[in-house]
């Protein structure tokens, strides 16, 4: 069998001695098979094309009217924040404390998640074994 870059690389002459050549069997129905291919991929484009033509008139107007609403929400945003941020806390051990508190938290709340993950996954490999009869 040919690659396709082999079959991309013959000429004129070399395809029309194939196509003449009786010794390739071709499947009885292939011509059938093939107008049915080519009638529902016109039916498939014609389908998409009244899709896309159907839409009502207003879709339009209300998509530019919401990509103006976004544009001056943007705006008011960018233009309604403080120039100077400020600092939460003015002492820095209380703010290293409070780091350290929240730090905490999300460890804590990471383990029982991992720990949660692991028991479901003991269970899911008992369940499988049991189902296999492993």
């Amino acid at each position: 069998m040919k690659s396709i870059r082999e079959i991309e690389d013959l000429g004129m002459e070399d395809l029309g001695r194939i196509a003449a050549d009786t010794s390739i069997q071709v499947p009885a129905d292939l011509e059938e098979d093939l107008r049915k291919t080519v009638a529902a991929l016109s039916l498939a484009e014609e389908e998409r094309e009244t899709r896309r033509s159907v839409a009502p008139s207003w879709v339009r107007p209300l998509a530019a009217a919401a990509s103006l609403g976004l544009l001056v929400a943007a705006g008011a945003a960018i233009l309604n924040t403080p120039e100077e941020l400020q600092d939460t806390y003015s002492d820095p051990a209380v703010a290293y404390a409070m780091l350290e508190e929240s730090f905490g938290k999300i460890s804590s709340k990471m383990s029982q998640g991992i720990a949660k993950a692991q028991e479901a996954g003991y269970e899911a490999r008992e369940i499988t074994n049991q189902a296999l009869g492993l």
